[in-house]
């Protein structure tokens, strides 16, 4: 899709965050620039790992992204956001409704097949990063439980 935006003549730029830091790479026509984003999702996505601490909550980290991006002053762009959107709280909510105010916005909700559903034929340990809680299979009440809490979630 970038690759065919930037044969269009379109730049493309990104603001490629995770919970510690947020890059903005200026939209540029260039293919060079683009494996420079790309290569920054990757360094980031190698960073995730279950030995790694909380360090902020999701929604301040989408919350702080979205704020870099009002001050780049970007008006008129598409925005695509990729995200898992968790714990999104009023402030990255309205902080995102300036963003569509001035963009428009293609919001892409990226979920752990786990995070939806749990399969009944195998336990599951789960973690916020900090705790860790084995949840057993063999109790229906608890896996139909977790995925009306999630359904709930994806509603917000």
């Amino acid at each position: 899709m970038w690759v065919e935006c930037l044969k269009g003549g379109d730049r493309v730029g990104a603001l490629v965050f995770n919970d510690e830091s947020v890059n903005w790479f200026p939209p540029k026509r260039s293919h060079k620039h683009l494996l420079q984003v790309l290569a920054q999702v990757h360094l980031f996505n190698q960073a995730l790992g279950v030995d790694k601490p909380v360090t902020r909550q999701n929604s301040s980290s989408l919350d702080l992204a979205l704020t870099k991006l009002l001050q780049t002053k970007m008006a008129g762009s598409l925005v695509i956001i990729l995200s898992d959107f968790k714990g999104i709280e009023s402030k990255a909510s309205q902080t995102l409704q300036a963003v569509l105010a001035k963009n428009e916005v293609i919001a892409v909700s990226v979920k752990d097949p786990l995070e939806v559903s749990l399969s009944p034929s195998h336990s599951a340990c789960v973690s916020d990063g900090i705790e860790q809680v084995l949840l057993p299979s063999d109790t229906p009440a608890l896996l139909e439980k977790y995925e009306q809490h999630n359904r709930e979630k994806m509603r917000r």
